[in-house]
C-alpha cells in the first residue's frame, strides 16, 4: 500500500468519525438543564403533594383560587387522614385498627417502612379483623392498596377517530417555533429527573426524523409545557374528552360520570413525541384514569399487572413519594418478557386505557405522536 493511498483511506476514516461526533455533538448543542429534580421545570403532582404540607392561609393566592376552582376549602384542605398523623397522635380506636392491620410504631414512624402483610392481599382475602379495621379507617375495596389477580388479563384498546386531533400531526409540528424540552429517550431509570435539552419544536422535529434518541415527553404541568400548550392546549384536551366522553369506556364502566363535571387543566393533558427506538421505562402512574391515543406511528406496549401475583416484585427507585410516578429501573422491553407480562402494538387511531398502577413501559416502534388524558381524583374535592 502507498504512503498517498493509506493517507487517503486515513482521511476517510477521519471524515467518518468526525462527522460521527458532530452528529453527537449537535443533537445535545443546547442548553443542558441539571438534573430535572433541580431544574425550574415544574412538576404540577410534586408542587401538589408539597403545597399540601402548607397551611391554607400560607398558600399564594393565585394557588387558593386554583385549588378552590377544585373544590378545596380551608376546612378540608386541613382535614388530616389516618396515614397523615405520627404514631402519637392516633386516636385509641385508630391505634387499634392500625395494629390490627399490622402496623408496629417502628415502622409507622420509619421514612420507609415495610408493609404490613395484609397490604399484599386483596379486599376478598382479608380476615373479617382486617377487613373491619380497614372500614373504621375509611378504606374501600376500590381504596385498598393490592387489587385481586384478574386471570382473563387483557388490554383495554377502543379505536377513536378524531379529525381535528388527526391535524396536529408531525408535519404540523415540524412548522411550529416554540421552545420544547426533551431528553434522553434510552434510560431505563426515572426519566423524569433527568438533563434536559432545549431546541425548538421544528428542529426537534427534524432531529427525530434523521434518526435522533431524544424524546419530548409532557406530562403534568412543566415550564416548557406552557408553550405547546398555548398553540395546542385547549384542542388537544376538548378533543380528547368530547371523544373519550361518547366512547365505549363510559358503558365499560373507565369513564365516570364525575369527569365530565370536574374542571380540567394543562397538566391534564399528556404529549409524547419520539424516534424509532426510543421508549419510556416500566413504572406506574397513580392515575384513576389515564388514556394514551396514538395519532401517528408505532409503539409496543409491554402491560405488567400490578396484584397479589406481583405484590412485592418490583420495588420503586429511591426518589420516590407518593403521588409521583413509580419508576423501576428495570428494563422489561428487552429480552424475555416478565412472568404475567403482555405485550402489543399500537397502531394510529387506537387508545389505550391503562389501569391505575399497572406497570408498563412503552418503545416507539417508528417515529410516533400520541395525546392523552390523566385525570387524579385525589386534586379534587368532590361532592359526596
Amino acid at each position: 500500500m502507498t504512503a498517498r493511498v493509506f493517507l487517503l483511506i486515513a482521511i476517510c476514516y477521519l471524515t467518518i468519525i468526525c462527522t460521527a461526533i458532530e452528529v453527537v455533538v449537535d443533537d445535545y448543542a443546547n442548553v443542558v438543564i441539571s438534573n430535572g429534580a433541580n431544574s425550574s421545570d415544574e412538576n404540577w403532582a410534586t408542587t401538589f403533594y408539597q403545597e399540601h404540607n402548607i397551611e391554607w392561609n400560607d398558600l399564594p393566592e393565585e394557588r387558593r383560587l386554583h385549588f378552590e376552582n377544585m373544590g378545596w376549602s380551608q376546612e378540608k384542605w386541613s382535614k388530616e387522614t389516618f396515614e397523615t398523623k405520627d404514631w402519637k397522635e392516633l386516636s385509641k380506636d385508630e391505634l387499634e385498627a392500625v395494629i390490627t392491620l399490622g402496623w408496629t410504631e417502628g415502622e409507622w414512624m420509619d421514612e420507609d417502612p415495610d408493609e404490613p402483610e395484609c397490604y399484599g392481599k386483596s379486599w376478598s382475602n382479608l380476615s373479617p379483623e382486617e377487613r373491619s379495621a380497614a372500614e373504621f379507617l375509611g378504606l374501600t375495596e376500590s381504596r385498598w392498596y393490592t387489587k385481586p389477580a384478574v386471570e382473563d388479563f387483557t388490554p383495554v384498546i377502543i379505536k377513536l377517530s378524531i379529525p381535528e386531533l388527526e391535524k396536529l400531526n408531525l408535519d404540523y409540528l415540524e412548522t411550529l417555533d416554540v421552545p420544547v424540552s426533551v431528553l434522553d429517550g434510552t434510560i431505563v431509570t426515572d426519566d423524569e429527573l433527568v438533563d434536559r435539552y432545549h431546541m425548538s419544536m421544528s428542529q426537534y422535529i427534524k432531529r427525530m426524523r434523521a434518526g435522533s434518541m431524544l424524546y419530548l415527553k409532557y406530562e403534568d404541568q412543566e415550564v416548557f409545557k406552557s408553550h405547546i400548550s398555548s398553540v395546542i392546549g385547549s384542542k388537544v384536551l376538548q378533543n380528547l374528552m368530547d371523544a373519550l366522553r361518547n366512547s365505549p369506556l363510559r358503558e365499560m364502566g373507565y369513564y365516570l360520570d364525575y369527569f365530565d363535571k370536574i374542571k380540567l387543566f394543562d397538566y391534564n393533558y399528556s404529549f409524547f413525541v419520539g424516534g424509532k427506538n426510543t421508549s419510556t421505562p416500566m413504572h406506574y402512574d397513580s392515575d384513576d384514569f389515564n388514556f394514551l391515543w396514538l395519532v401517528e406511528g408505532r409503539k409496543r406496549v409491554v402491560l405488567i399487572p400490578n396484584d397479589e401475583r406481583t405484590y412485592g416484585k418490583y420495588d420503586c427507585l429511591d426518589n420516590f413519594f407518593e403521588g409521583h410516578s413509580c419508576w423501576t429501573g428495570i428494563d422489561i422491553l428487552h429480552g424475555p418478557l416478565p412472568e404475567h407480562a403482555i405485550e402489543f402494538e399500537m397502531k394510529p387511531g387506537d387508545g389505550l386505557l391503562i389501569p391505575e398502577k399497572m406497570w408498563h413501559a412503552v418503545k416507539n416502534l417508528e417515529p410516533s405522536l400520541a395525546y392523552g388524558i390523566r385525570i387524579d381524583s385525589t386534586m379534587y374535592v368532590l361532592d359526596e
